[in-house]
This record gives C-alpha cells, sequence and structure tokens, in this order.
C-alpha cells in the first residue's frame, strides 16, 4: 500500500560563492591573496514524495569547490537516525564536485511530520559551517490514537481507565499482543481485537491505592508486520502526597522594585487520604511574616494566606512556615521561604547608574523568533534516565523545556516561578524538565542537583553537556524557557526571568490545553 506525496528537503545554510582567487608565486614583498578553498552546493530541494515507515528516505546533495585550495571535510554532525557519506571522503580538489548521500532511518521517526538537520565542517574561510535539512511527513501501518496515556493527578481510591485505539493501514491483517515483560503491576491490561486484524482497543486501568510519587512507564506491544515489529507507548502518571502542601517554596519578589511594597502568597493543603485531616495552626518562624489561616473544607481542603512585609530580608537562620495538623504520620508540614535578594554594594552602584542614565535599546534575541517554528532535533536523558527527545512530545499536550545555568542569579529566581506553574500543570499530562547548561563554571551532575534542589524544583533535570542542545534551540541567555506543542512546533518562548512569567506561561498553557479539548 502506498501514496504518492511529498517530502521538502530544505537548505538551510547557503554558501554564495564569491570570486575565486589564485595563489601565484610572488616575491616577498607582495601582497597577492592566499589561495584557499570555496565550497558551493547546487541542491536546494528535491521532490521525494510522503513516505511508508518501509520506503527509503534518502537524498544527494551535489557540491563543488570553486577555490584554489584542497576543500577539506572536518567533520559531519547528524542527529540519531541520519547517516551521511560524502565521495570523495576527507577532501575535494579545486575545481572538482562530491556528493553527500544523506539517509533518514524511517525507524526513528514518529508518525507525521519530521525534520532532520545536519552539519558539514569544513576548512573554507567564509563558510566553515554548512547546515543542511530535510523535512517531510511518515506514515506508519499501525497507527496509534492517542499515542500515549495521561492519567493526570491520581489521588483517593478511584479507578480510573484510558483507552488506546490501533488501527493497522497495511494491506493484510496483523497480529497484536502485549509484552508482559513491560507491564507494571500497578496497572490492569486488556487489549482486544475489535475488527480482525485491523482495529484493537487497548483499556489501561489503575488499581489504587497508590504510592506517592510521579510515574513514567512504557507499554510494549508485539505485532507480525516485519516494518513494525513492536509499538512502544508511553504511561505517566502522578500521584500527590497523602497530604499535599502547593507551593513547597515561597519565591521572593524577583526585583528591588517588587519587593518596595509588601506580597501576599497562598498555600494550599488538601488531604488526599481516606480519613479525616485538620489543620490546627500555621505560622512563621520569623515575626515579621504574618501568617492567615483559612478552612475551604472541614478535614479536606485549607488555604494559607502568607504576607511578606516590604522589602522583606530573610533573616540569617532563614524562615519557614509551619503548618501544624492532627495526622499521627504528617502532624508538621514545612514550606521554605525563598533565598534573599540582598544587594552588594556594587549592585546599588548599577541601580544607581541605571535610574540616571538612559537605557540603551536592548537587541532582540534571536529565540524570540523561533516561535511557530519546528523545534530543532534534540536528544537528551533525565537524571532519572528518562529520555528527552522529539519523539516524547507526542504524549503531552506540551512539553516546557527550561534551560538554566547553576551559577545564574536570575534563574535561581526564575525556577521557583515555575515551579508554581509545574504543580499546576504537570497533573494535567504537561511536561516540565529543567536543562543545565554551563555558565563559564563547571559543574558536576550531582552538584547541578543540589542546587535545583535547594530551590525546591521538583521538575525533571537534564544536563546539556557542552550546551549543544541549548545552541540549536538559540537558548544562549539564561533562563530562556521554550514551549513545545505536542505537534513539535515552538508555542512559546520567554528569554530571561519575567516578573510576569507566572500568570503569562499559565495563561498559555491554559490556551493549549482549550485547543486540545
Amino acid at each position: 500500500m502506498r501514496i504518492a506525496t511529498r517530502i521538502s528537503l530544505i537548505l538551510v545554510s547557503v554558501f554564495i560563492a564569491g570570486p575565486a582567487s589564485v595563489a601565484v608565486a610572488q616575491p616577498a614583498q607582495s601582497s597577492a591573496p592566499a589561495a584557499a578553498p570555496s565550497l558551493r552546493i547546487d541542491s536546494i530541494s528535491a521532490h521525494v514524495g510522503e513516505r511508508w515507515v518501509d520506503q527509503p528516505i534518502q537524498h544527494v546533495f551535489k557540491i563543488s569547490n570553486l577555490g584554489d585550495a584542497d576543500l577539506l571535510f572536518s567533520r559531519i554532525d547528524t542527529p540519531n537516525g541520519v547517516t551521511a557519506k560524502i565521495t570523495p571522503p576527507d577532501r575535494l580538489a579545486p575545481k572538482s564536485e562530491a556528493t553527500i548521500h544523506v539517509t533518514v532511518d524511517a525507524a526513528s521517526l514518529q508518525s507525521g511530520n519530521f525534520e532532520k538537520r545536519l552539519s558539514i565542517l569544513t576548512n573554507d574561510p567564509q563558510h566553515p559551517q554548512v547546515t543542511l535539512s530535510i523535512a517531510g511527513t511518515l506514515r506508519q501501518y499501525l497507527e496509534m490514537v492517542p499515542q500515549a496515556i495521561g492519567f493526570g493527578k491520581l489521588d483517593g481510591d478511584a479507578n480510573r481507565e484510558r483507552r488506546i485505539t490501533i488501527r493497522n493501514r497495511a494491506d493484510k491483517p496483523v497480529k497484536i499482543t502485549l509484552d508482559e515483560s513491560s507491564l507494571d503491576k500497578k496497572f490492569h491490561y486488556d487489549l482486544i481485537e475489535t475488527s480482525p486484524g485491523l482495529e484493537y482497543e487497548l483499556y489501561v486501568d489503575t488499581k489504587p491505592p497508590y504510592e506517592a510519587g510521579t510515574y513514567r512507564g512504557e507499554i510494549r506491544l508485539v505485532t507480525d508486520l516485519p516494518t513494525q515489529p513492536e509499538l512502544r507507548l508511553g504511561v505517566f502518571a502522578i500521584v500527590p502526597e497523602r497530604i499535599e502542601v502547593l507551593p513547597r517554596v515561597i519565591a521572593l519578589p524577583s526585583t528591588s522594585a517588587d519587593a518596595t511594597a509588601s506580597s501576599v502568597h497562598v498555600l494550599r493543603v488538601e488531604n488526599h487520604g481516606s480519613k479525616p485531616v485538620r489543620v490546627i495552626n500555621a505560622s512563621c518562624n520569623d515575626p515579621k511574616v504574618e501568617v492567615v489561616l483559612g478552612e475551604v473544607v472541614a478535614d479536606r481542603k485549607y488555604r494559607i494566606q502568607v504576607r511578606l512585609p516590604a522589602n522583606y530580608v530573610i533573616p540569617h537562620t532563614g524562615a519557614s512556615v509551619l503548618i501544624k495538623t492532627n495526622d499521627d504520620e504528617m502532624p508538621v508540614l514545612n514550606v521554605t521561604i525563598g533565598q534573599s535578594a540582598r544587594r552588594t554594594n556594587r549592585q546599588e552602584n548599577v541601580v544607581n547608574r541605571q535610574k540616571t542614565q538612559p537605557r540603551k535599546p536592548k537587541k532582540r534575541r534571536p529565540v524570540l523568533d523561533t516561535v511557530g517554528n519546528p523545534a530543532p532535533e534534540y536528544d537528551l536523558q533525565t537524571m532519572d534516565g528518562f529520555p528527552v527527545t522529539n519523539r516524547e512530545l507526542i504524549g503531552h499536550p506540551a512539553t516546557v523545556l527550561n534551560f538554566f545555568a547553576p551559577n545564574c542569579p536570575h534563574c535561581k529566581r526564575q525556577i521557583p516561578k515555575l515551579e508554581q506553574i509545574r504543580q499546576q500543570f504537570e497533573p494535567l499530562g504537561f511536561r516540565f524538565v529543567n536543562v543545565s547548561e554551563k555558565m563559564r563554571k563547571d559543574y558536576t551532575p550531582d552538584e547541578v542537583l543540589s542546587v535545583v534542589s535547594e530551590l525546591g524544583a521538583n521538575a525533571e533535570l537534564a544536563i546539556d553537556a557542552g550546551n549543544k542542545i541549548g545552541r540549536r534551540f538559540k537558548a544562549t541567555s539564561y533562563p530562556c524557557l521554550i514551549v513545545i506543542g505536542s505537534n513539535g512546533v515552538i508555542e512559546h518562548v520567554v528569554s530571561g526571568n519575567k516578573k510576569t512569567l507566572v500568570p503569562d506561561l499559565s495563561a498559555k498553557l491554559e490556551s493549549i490545553l482549550i485547543d486540545k479539548s
């Protein structure tokens, strides 16, 4: 079964050849330019057609050396699932041509639109790096709708059920079975053949009681279709603590201007257990902080107002809100008030200069212009071992990648804000990943984990060695937050620690959720 459609190949960086220079033996006093290679790529597009998973995805780019010295190919950077071969390899003589044969492994792709980029590094002094891009649409014979199972937040003892439909688009019937070794005992599974060889429905039910924590797993299904011998299905759920407090950290105002007025922060205490739990008292160990306890639903839900005075500075001993309950196992709940934003004399001088001198207009950061474009190819892994790649996007309404540096003071003020948003939207299926970048100083993974833990961040954490992925997203200053939709398109970008991050990003994620419904 085949259908003719199209695949577009886009040349992202195209060399514009200038006049070649010729090196001639000259006396020592001559200033004639030295010979140099000059790269040109003629092929900028091709129409190969939409491909099924068992069809080859290939293209040949033609390159020429218009210069007067050998063109050397120092390296080819390719993403996962892409191979590239240059003929002839290593070098190209002046006035000669070569080919770059690019192959994309269809098995590495998800159904739908895709884009793959590769970079060629040469000794051409004018254009040392050329980036090529292959984009198109892949069709799988076995299609799952949806392609992941999200239970959101699980609380109480109620049973939850999710269903996945698997449709066969091949020319012959297919047999699908569950790989029992991949099944987690937290769930109950039923695979039902609703139309012989053509359609299956997979039912996944939760099995209460639940253990607190975040669960991300994978179900594997085995097929007798050679082109798709297995199907992988992500499963995720969040089980809050029996007595949950949100947020777990109160962030101080991010700027000195915000600190000049008092601020009120609201804590929520919810009892997800089967027995009643009463909040008896709420107070702060710093008498300058006012705490007011309010009952919303007796023994179930409480709201606590924490009022910080203007120009509040945390004492050296630290500050925390202490919530006392009548529960034997969790009698005291602790919420930390974030780090103080004291200014040094040098910082005060900078502020004073800013007040007396007009500000220069800021240059627009390139990352802001990526909104509406497909996300670049990326491949990371969390410190818990879970993949963070383009392939996992489909399982979430949106994925939030927050590029930060452990020694970045703006990041340390931004991350607690993002944590508030994560606690609200992660139960709805959104994925949040803090991606650590290097800024002047190297940090070990344990040191990075220690920094985010002190900030009260419980989002997934990944290390971007060499800032490779950050550069692909054009995230070159920190913090830089990027929201990617399930279709792989960048929906929203926030560069820097914005004062309105919480309401603005919350509104954006809510609009994404509405669009998905």
